[in-house]
């Protein structure tokens, strides 16, 4: 049978679940990196023409061959953040597939309810960048709405969930709330949370079907107590508190004009998949991986010779003018 690692990238580094059944996990954020405010860690692996690249993922390596053996012998499924943009996605790619793995799956967080049987809700998480609220449809985030951190509040949020469950038809939606950094605080009674260690069985599971594997492993840790928070409907004196929480998390806050004094301008942006690109499953991606450690030097090479290539010639016309 094939050896799985699971590994969801948080804002905090890799979540790693150890090798054992007990639902623990080991969290690992790469040294040496250069950390960049509001760009993910994962970004800063590759500064300075990816010179850092191997010391940044020793650590992650060291865990990984300590627990599972050695990781050229391993396949890995890896959960990214709801922002991760496809080049985002293909970083996260090449900096795990350089670290060794023999072969990689790669599906989004907010995706991973799926697995449990749910395929139409609403699933809001934050980033290093944003807060992004998605609307799944048949199991895929048909529209998705990204914030900018220092414009949007408790409110806001609520509002647009209300609009959303608005336009559903035929049943409610239902809320998630993934737990990954302090900005969500305030919502984790809007909706029913999603915690790192529920988030980490979802993804064993989805694991399993991903690599079609026949006899699914008993996922045998205890089943997750979530945090008992009670409804704002029912405690309307709460709605204030948890007000503060989200605002003091995300400062200066301005939803009634939807700007900051940072002039960074629109506070959200909608995407809205077509529906004839919604009916795709998205999870049922081509697998990447690499036939040998020599091809994936070969194409990292390439990567990083364009890069540098660009620069020079970037270089070259800052020096003799021709660029401001």
């Amino acid at each position: 049978m094939k050896k799985i690692v699971n590994v969801i990238v948080e804002n905090d580094g890799y979540l790693i679940k150890n090798n054992r059944d007990d639902g623990s996990f080991t969290r690992v954020m790469p040294q040496g990196i250069q950390r960049i405010p509001c760009i993910p860690f994962y970004h800063s692996a590759w500064l300075v023409m990816g010179s850092i690249l191997k010391p940044a993922v020793t650590d992650f390596v060291d865990v990984i061959n300590s627990q599972y053996g050695k990781i050229k012998s391993l396949s890995g499924m890896i959960a990214y953040p709801a922002d991760a943009l496809p080049a985002d996605v293909r970083m996260i790619e090449q900096t795990l597939e350089y670290a060794g793995f023999k072969e990689l799956k790669l599906v989004s967080k907010t995706s991973l309810l799926k697995v449990e049987g749910h395929s139409n809700y609403i699933a809001i998480s934050a980033s290093e960048r944003l807060v992004v609220l998605e609307w799944y449809r048949d199991g895929i985030p048909t529209e998705s709405r990204y914030y900018n951190k220092m414009s949007v509040g408790r409110k806001r949020l609520l509002s647009d969930i209300e609009k959303i469950q608005k336009r559903q038809t035929g049943s409610d939606l239902k809320v998630y709330v993934f737990d990954g950094c302090s900005e969500l605080a305030g919502l984790y009674n809007v909706g029913e949370l999603v915690d790192e260690n529920r988030a980490l069985k979802l993804l064993v599971k989805t694991g399993y079907e991903q690599y079609k594997i026949k006899k699914i492993p008993q996922v045998n840790w205890n089943e997750d107590k979530l945090p008992v928070v009670p409804d704002v409907k029912e405690n309307p004196a709460l709605e204030d508190k948890n007000e503060h929480k989200i605002e003091s998390a995300l400062p200066d806050a301005q939803e009634e004009n939807g700007a900051t004094d940072s002039g960074m301008g629109e506070d959200v942006a909608v995407v809205c998949v077509p529906e004839t690109l919604a009916k795709k499953d998205i999870n049922d991606s081509e697998d990447t991986s690499l036939e040998d450690d020599k091809e994936l030097e070969a194409r990292l090479a390439m990567d990083i010779n364009k890069v540098e290539d660009d620069f020079d010639e970037w270089a070259y016309k800052q020096a003799i003018g021709e660029e401001e």
